[in-house]
């Protein structure tokens, strides 16, 4: 595959050798995200016995294009080196036509096409943050390659899917919205557009319960939940890495129609991820695991909020307890790579110091997990 010039601070080092329902989908779609296994069965991919360049220890069958990406772009981000080999590794991994599989152990290997039996394939989570980490490396070309993907993707509805041809569910919309927000391809306004269109028909009305109040469901039908509501924020809100703005202490509110529905959902949205921050002591509760602290989540509610420019005291709270809990939220069976380079990305838009956060030097940890 061809490789654009790297930006100046990728790093030389050795190549490596080329080589369900919409509950079940979004407890995956988390996983995913944090580096765990998904609660949907699919068959393990065989692992590749030469993984030169990649970023953590764990099976990468997942999640190994995912945390590649959040890595490259928590890096990045803190104006960190990126070691040659990540790139490469990641640009190894695309398909021929754009997108991206979770994980290929055999990159010369065609790319299988998307089977929603094994939740298996090209799926628009790995291809829209491996878009936003190629683009942020300077590899244009390929993260072009993602974006047009991406376009052909998304569904009628204006959402987009996690596998191509299934529903379309607001977690997957504002992963592809984030990365198609700082996409410069025709295509890209009339489908951002369609894709706000979609979130609003998930944003929990005026007339809700409070804790649900402005929160995104991950499907029509189910439960408001953190995961979809901050990552959707995400997508409303901006892009990766988040754009630093003033951060204004109170911000504008949530508006509602006479009949409740919610007017202005970038803003309500975030105003959801404000009320659990400052209900929760920081930390967003997990919709998974009741009793437990959403770690994932708080630090993409903290990114979005820094892109909608403001949050104030809320996202100082949270940024506070990740600090006090960054152990917890980057460990698991060895450090996880995705955590790394969210907490990464999180300095970088908060200003806090990527070397000293809550004791741990995020970027000697993160490139601590490199496979060489």
């Amino acid at each position: 595959m061809r490789r654009d010039h790297p930006m100046r601070h990728v790093t030389s080092s050795p190549r490596h050798c080329i080589g369900a329902s919409f509950a079940s989908g979004a407890v995956a779609l988390a996983a995913v995200f944090t580096g765990g296994s998904p609660a949907v069965a699919a068959p393990m991919a065989a692992t590749a016995t030469n993984d030169a360049g990649l970023f953590g220890s764990q099976d990468p069958s997942f999640d190994g294009v995912f945390r590649q990406s959040m890595a490259i772009l928590g890096l990045i981000a803190t104006e960190a080196s990126v070691p040659i080999s990540a790139v490469d590794w990641l640009l190894d991994q695309q398909c021929p036509d754009g997108s991206f599989v979770s994980y290929r152990a055999e990159p010369s290997q065609p790319c299988p096409a998307a089977d929603p039996s094994t939740f298996t394939g090209p799926d628009t989570n790995s291809t829209a943050v491996a878009a936003l980490a190629l683009a942020a490396s300077s590899n244009t070309s390929a993260s072009r390659t993602a974006i047009r993907w991406l376009a052909d993707t998304q569904n009628e509805d204006g959402g987009w899917p996690y596998l191509a041809g299934t529903a379309s569910d607001s977690s997957s919309t504002g992963l592809a919205l984030a990365a198609m927000r700082g996409a410069d391809i025709p295509r890209a306004r009339a489908t951002k557009q369609a894709a706000f269109a979609f979130l609003h028909t998930l944003v929990a009305t005026c007339t809700a319960p409070i804790s649900d109040r402005f929160g995104l469901s991950y499907q029509a039908g189910a439960n408001v939940d953190a995961f979809s509501s901050t990552q959707g924020l995400l997508g409303l809100s901006g892009t990766l890495p988040a754009r630093t703005k003033e951060q204004r202490r109170g911000g504008p509110m949530a508006k509602c129609a006479p009949d409740g529905e919610v007017l202005n959902d970038r803003i309500a949205v975030a105003r959801w991820s404000m009320h659990q921050i400052n209900a929760n002591n920081g930390g967003i509760p997990s919709s998974f695991s009741p009793g437990e602290t959403d770690w994932n989540s708080t630090a993409i509610a903290v990114l979005g909020l820094v892109n909608n420019g403001f949050g104030g005291n809320a996202t100082d709270l949270a940024v506070g307890a990740l600090q006090a809990n960054v152990t917890e939220y980057i460990s698991g069976d060895g450090d996880r790579a995705a955590a790394l380079g969210t907490t990464l990305l999180v300095t970088a838009a908060t200003g806090e110091n990527p070397r000293s956060f809550g004791g741990v030097n995020l970027v000697k940890r993160l490139k601590d997990t490199l496979q060489r």
